[in-house]
């Protein structure tokens, strides 16, 4: 339990101090040798004119989860627990999922900026820094933060659809394909199909992040595409029914006769 050993009126005092301390650490990073300096206006440009490889969030390697950078577009590495996070829009960083960036843990700690500790109150000990267990996180279902979006393309041309879930716990996601005008042709997509033309790369943090990919395409790959997403624990019982347990998102790939390749 939390507090086992803190005395109760200590209790309530931690936890009414514990708001606005967490607050603080958004603005951290907008002060600087004792004064207030004048924020200045954060301008980011749709996210469609920041151009941000699909294929980015799996190449960073992160020690913890993926999460967005200041203008909320590209993906880049959560902060793990005692790395620096906050500041002004974030600059520092965010935590990762189960940390919060927290003004006590820099005062414990006599750090310059806010720090990722566990999602606790915590209570400044002999100068350092004691937690509590984690506070219990509720499930929260599966949802979509990106959609894949359906394209166009000639024979010979290659594709990538784009699939990114958030959920606690953790979705899962896996990639179905229907052909055009058949609904109940839907079959389960695996990386190395179709004669290794296909690809699936996945990424599990903080969200789901998933990239479909299929080159040299023919005629007969046009068809619907399904990202489907699910972190309810009865979604691979085949006593359920799938549409209760799995989240879809469609997109249509319509492939064109090339001029160059007839």
């Amino acid at each position: 339990p939390l507090f086992q050993n803190t005395p109760k009126s200590a209790q309530v005092t931690l936890r009414m101090l514990m708001l606005p301390l967490l607050l603080l650490c958004a603005s951290v990073g907008a002060w600087g040798s004792g004064e207030a300096q004048k924020l200045q206006a954060l301008h980011c440009p749709p996210c469609e004119r920041i151009h941000c490889s699909t294929r980015r969030a799996l190449r960073l390697q992160c020690k913890g989860g993926v999460t967005t950078g200041v203008c909320g577009c590209c993906p880049v590495c959560a902060k793990t627990e005692g790395e620096s996070c906050g500041g002004t829009w974030d600059h520092l960083g965010k935590c990762d999922e189960g940390l919060v960036c927290s003004l006590c843990a820099r005062a414990c700690t006599r750090a310059p900026v806010c720090v990722c500790v566990c999602v606790c109150v915590c209570v400044c000990v002999m100068e350092g820094l004691v937690c509590s267990s984690p506070l219990w996180q509720p499930h929260r279902p599966s949802g979509f933060v990106k959609s894949p979006l359906s394209e166009t393309k000639l024979t010979g041309d290659t594709f990538e659809l784009y699939c990114d879930v958030v959920g606690n716990p953790t979705p899962e996601i896996q990639w179905w394909y229907s052909e055009i005008n058949r609904a109940d042709s839907f079959r389960q997509l695996w990386d190395g199909a179709r004669k290794r033309r296909v690809s699936i790369s996945t990424a599990y943090g903080v969200n789901s992040v998933s990239v479909l990919g299929v080159t040299r395409l023919t005629l007969d790959d046009a068809g619907t595409y399904e990202c489907r997403a699910s972190n309810d624990p009865r979604r691979n019982d085949l006593h359920q029914n799938p549409a209760t347990t799995w989240i879809r998102a469609q997109a249509t790939v319509t492939v064109l006769q090339s001029e160059w390749s007839v």
